[in-house]
């Protein structure tokens, strides 16, 4: 019989010429699913760790520019006023209910001022994790202090 020219033997060509094939055998897919899994779950580990890091670092910045707010805030009082006092509260108003501030204006030389003559400024800002209204130990807090001098220009200006 003779040959047919287009016909093909599939069989002798799924092995090529010296014996190897071209398919993964079982042992070699679920080694490399192995090897996928032992480096894939270290990276997502690594990722997730990375976006908490990110969010800590977001809300500790968010603490700092608030205790700088309340700083500025009370600057401006003192130099005009030079009123002491403390005030708390929470920054509810702006989306944040459990970050808490409390501020502190003295010119007591306990708290290192000189009376009448230097006033130091203190503001801390905590997140209220718990919610009890109060700053516990372990709660993230960003403490800011600075000192305003009693000046004769500072009450020319406001009046």
């Amino acid at each position: 019989m003779a040959r047919n020219p287009f016909r093909r033997n599939f069989a002798a060509a799924a092995v090529p010429r010296g014996g190897c094939r071209g398919a993964f055998s079982l042992v070699e897919v679920v080694a490399a699913i192995a090897l996928m899994a032992a480096t894939l779950v270290p990276a997502v580990q690594l990722i997730r760790y990375g976006m908490e890091r990110s969010m800590e670092d977001d809300r500790r910045q968010l603490l700092a520019l608030y205790a700088v707010s309340r700083v500025e805030e009370q600057l401006v009082l003192v130099a005009d006023s030079w009123a002491e006092g403390s005030s708390s509260g929470d920054y509810s108003g702006e989306g944040h209910p459990n970050i808490r501030y409390t501020t502190t204006c003295s010119d007591d030389p306990l708290d290192g001022g000189v009376v009448g003559v230097l006033m130091d400024i203190r503001s801390t800002v905590y997140d209220d994790e718990n919610g009890d209204d109060a700053l516990t130990t372990g709660e993230p807090k960003c403490v800011y202090r600075t000192k305003v001098a009693k000046f004769a220009t500072y009450e020319a200006k406001s009046t």
